[in-house]
């Protein structure tokens, strides 16, 4: 009875267990063109702080270059949320709101931008070349804006080409590591969109100007990491209630030997 009962745990405790957690995707490279724009309002600023240039279109607008500058990219996706789809090329996990399944924070010159509560759409592919696409749109509260500005809303969009088998159809949660060497040139494009809104009356009301960053990257390191737990597959499942199975007839033989 108490063999049968430690199976009936072992199946609930692991039964329990998600098929997934976590899984990091932290990408690092330079960026090789690209603006990162500011506006002349009071308390304007570029999405990444970057300091103007020589260049006035006559409409109070600056821009910040932010050719040369390193960066790091993180997207954090959380298997358990969002819808998966996949095909025999790629795989991509869908979501909004609570269920948006990811994370997306870019740093660069010392500022970090993270979005992704709103949707979240980010998608793996393996084949010539292999890619990574994401989409993480924000919408939150801006505490050092008082009155009514209250929220911001934003997106990050980005699209990496990698060379071909990094991936080697492994899916979300299995690790992959990638380090550029100088035959290979690993790219991707990333656009940044901040603009405050006002939430109140019938739908969102834009207040003052965007704040936008349009970056042109070289990817010099992709490293995937996860805290996922494997779930046993059916066999192992079988496999391990016979071992239970017989050691708990070796207990019984035991025991009967032993009143003999």
């Amino acid at each position: 009875m108490r063999i049968l009962h430690l199976v009936a745990m072992g199946v609930f405790i692991f039964g329990a267990m998600p098929a997934s957690a976590a899984v990091t995707f932290t990408m690092t490279g330079v960026v090789t063109y690209g603006t990162d724009n500011g506006y002349a309002y009071p308390g304007g600023e570029a999405p990444f702080h970057t300091d103007p240039y020589a260049m006035d279109l006559g409409t109070g607008q600056t821009f910040g270059l932010a050719t040369g500058r390193a960066f790091s990219l993180v997207i954090s996706l959380d298997e358990t949320l969002g819808s998966l789809s996949e095909d025999a090329t790629a795989f991509q996990r869908y979501g909004e709101g609570a269920d948006s399944p990811i994370t997306a924070a870019f740093t660069m010159n010392g500022v970090t931008q993270t979005l992704g509560n709103y949707v979240g759409n980010f998608a793996k592919s393996y084949q010539n070349p292999d890619r990574l696409v994401g989409r993480a749109e924000e919408e939150r509260n801006r505490p050092d804006v008082a009155g009514p500005f209250t929220t911001a809303y934003g997106y990050l969009a980005m699209d990496m080409y990698l060379p071909a088998n990094v991936f080697n159809e492994k899916g979300f949660a299995e690790a992959a590591s990638w380090t550029r060497t100088a035959d290979e040139n690993a790219t991707g494009r990333l656009s940044m969109f901040l603009q405050d809104t006002n939430g109140s009356g019938s739908g969102p009301i834009v207040l003052l100007p965007q704040r936008v960053a349009d970056l042109y990257l070289r990817f010099d390191t992709l490293h995937v990491t996860s805290d996922v737990a494997a779930v046993p597959e059916p066999s192992t499942w079988a496999m391990m209630i016979l071992g239970f199975g017989l050691a708990g007839a070796a207990v019984r033989r035991r025991r009967a030997f032993a009143r003999g």
